[in-house]
């Protein structure tokens, strides 16, 4: 069983962000024997100009040396996905490798990771789940490099054709999980992920509307109890509840869902109670020991009922309640629901901002306050981005901050996505840069935080840097739906401020999440390799344990570069992999 535990992880004595700045060209990206990613010994492949060929195979120099990078506290493998091949990192030998290859040369398009807990509660990664030519697949992550079989799952012969697949964790018997996916964009399956290949998946049976939901549901521990779909007609269909170890039977009937075009999102609370919003603008609550599922209540706040579409609502998830933020013709709006002796409880915290902007740009929440961001119009016509904090125990409460008019709250370029933000204690971090790009004389990064608690008015911000990764606190569990995520520790990655000289690098630092302004442990350079620059140009799955993380610089339509880093190291990130041909590596949760 592979754990990776942040007890174990660190030098510094509290949890880490990671920081990059530009200082010119490096020799980590070039592809040098020295740095263990290019010719001679330590060969990926053809090797021209320094350009590595796609074939799964390197070594990296993870031992001891003067740099103070070690092989200490590395476990278990990092898999990853490159056009027809998974792959995965040995950080204990230092070597990458391929796990599978399809033989029919299909890009690899459906894995995810498999989760569990070990015996203190914290996270483990079990292996990944992946569909390949005619069947589903599982690796193992605790192996190493040269002995990983992978093992295939239930009897499916019709892999080449699965368009969707999650595997449903049980953070209680890891073997009890469930991985549920879709062939040919219309018929639903389930099956253990311990499933010998004479077992037969279960049959769904799910409408055939297009987007229905299938919804796991687990005790207060974790252990994942069934499964609750839709049944029936599409126009009226009927919600059942299938218990994990019958998932052939019809199940047990809950209501029908009249009221329901399709299931939008579901918030999971720490009782294993679910709050379940559908599109047509209701929430209803399921009580998960009683079974039962409550009638449907009007969210009034939401524009007569009309949910808006997913990318322009904003939700977020404390374990006790989820909060809902998004925006219609009266402005932005906050609501709060929760469940209320088996119904939903439905509160508004803020509404009618006449003046705010197109839809609120993110909601979190803290140990103590709720935080939340919109855009508004002054009285001098400019539009200024707004975050507010508000007190859980007191929603009376609120401070807020402005950022200066000519930033905005994103990542990248143009990007209409929810942007980064993540969370540590009472601590929230998030992202800005400069409304038009490029601009060569006015471009700005900032990479932001702000700790309502203890300095009720500060925005504070480190300049020309944006925060990229962070490294997750192992005793959440990152479920399929509007989970909590803690983070522990977060990257952060700077540029030199002049944007039109392609040739410079950028490079990333660790540094404490207690301490965002802190100079933190330089993990090494990423290179430019002509074309534009900046810190949204590198990324990694949403979250990972650490202490070695993947992490990608991706270029759309360009050459995309793999690299390892470990946040206890100076000069430890590696490039891994470069892809010229413009796709990028596809980086798994966990990871």
């Amino acid at each position: 069983m592979r754990h990776k535990t942040l007890q174990a992880m660190m030098i510094m004595s509290s949890a880490l962000l990671i920081a990059c700045n530009d200082s010119g060209s490096s020799s980590s990206s070039s592809g040098n024997g020295d740095n263990g990613n290019g010719n001679g010994d330590n060969g990926n492949g053809d090797n021209d100009n320094g350009q590595l060929t796609v074939n799964c195979e390197a070594n990296l120099d993870l031992a001891d040396n003067n740099d103070g990078l070690s092989r200490e506290g590395h476990s278990g493998l990092s898999f990853f996905a490159v056009q027809d091949r998974v792959c995965a990192l040995d950080s204990e030998q230092g070597t990458v490798f391929e796990v599978a290859r399809s033989d029919n040369g299909e890009d690899v398009q459906q894995m995810d990771t498999h989760f569990s807990t070990d015996a203190s509660g914290e996270m483990t990664i079990e292996g990944v789940v992946y569909a390949m030519d005619e069947h589903l697949w599982w690796a193992d992550a605790d192996a190493s490099a040269g002995g990983v079989t992978p093992r295939q799952i239930s009897s499916e012969s019709r892999g080449e054709d699965v368009d969707s697949l999650r595997v449903e964790p049980d953070y209680q018997n890891s073997d009890n999980a469930l991985v549920v996916y879709r062939l040919d964009t219309e018929f639903w399956y389930a099956v253990p992920v311990d499933a010998a290949t004479s077992q037969d998946p279960a049959a769904l049976e799910l409408p055939d509307d297009g987007a229905v939901s299938v919804i796991a549901v687990r005790d207060e521990d974790g252990a994942i109890e069934g499964l609750i779909l839709p049944q029936g007609d599409p126009s009226e269909f009927t919600m059942v509840f299938r218990d994990i170890d019958a998932l052939d039977d019809e199940g047990t009937e809950l209501d029908d869902l009249s009221d329901n075009l399709q299931v939008l999102k579901v918030g999971r609370l720490d009782s294993g109670d679910l709050l379940i919003q559908t599109r047509a603008g209701y929430v209803r609550a399921f009580d998960r020991e009683e079974q039962e599922l409550s009638d449907p209540v009007a969210i009034d706040a939401l524009d007569d009922g009309v949910v808006n579409l997913v990318v322009t609502t904003r939700y977020a998830n404390d374990g006790e309640n989820v909060y809902i933020a998004d925006h219609d013709s009266d402005g932005a709006r906050l609501t709060r629901l929760s469940i209320d002796s088996g119904e939903p409880d439905i509160e508004i915290l803020r509404s009618d901002i006449e003046d705010a902007e197109d839809f609120p740009k993110f909601v979190t929440t803290t140990d103590d306050h709720i935080v939340w961001a919109y855009s508004i119009e002054d009285s001098d016509d400019q539009i200024i981005e707004v975050v507010e904090s508000i007190e859980k125990a007191d929603t009376d409460q609120v401070a807020d901050y402005s950022l200066p008019e000519n930033l905005v709250i994103r990542d990248g370029i143009g990007s209409i996505g929810e942007p980064w933000v993540h969370t540590s204690g009472n601590k929230v971090f998030f992202n800005a840069s400069s409304r038009s790009f490029p601009d060569p004389e006015g471009e700005t990064f900032r990479a932001y935080w702000l700790e309502p608690d203890a300095d009720p008015d500060a925005l504070n911000y480190r300049e020309d840097q944006n925060w990229r990764l962070a490294l997750s606190d192992p005793t959440i569990h990152p479920a399929v739906g509007l989970a909590r995520q803690e983070r522990s520790e977060i990257l952060v990655v700077a540029r030199d401020e002049d944007v039109s000289d392609s040739s410079e690098e950028d490079f990333a630092t660790a540094v404490p999440a207690s301490e965002p302004d802190a100079d933190g442990v330089e993990l090494g350079k990423y290179g430019a390799d002509g074309g534009p620059i900046g810190p949204f140009l590198l990324s990694s799955a949403d979250y990972g344990f650490g202490p070695g993380r993947l992490a990608m610089r991706s270029m759309t339509g360009g050459e995309n570069t793999l690299y390892w880093l470990d946040v206890r190291h100076e000069d430890s990130m590696k490039p891994i992999l470069r892809n010229e041909e413009g796709q990028a590596h596809r980086l798994q949760p966990g990871f």
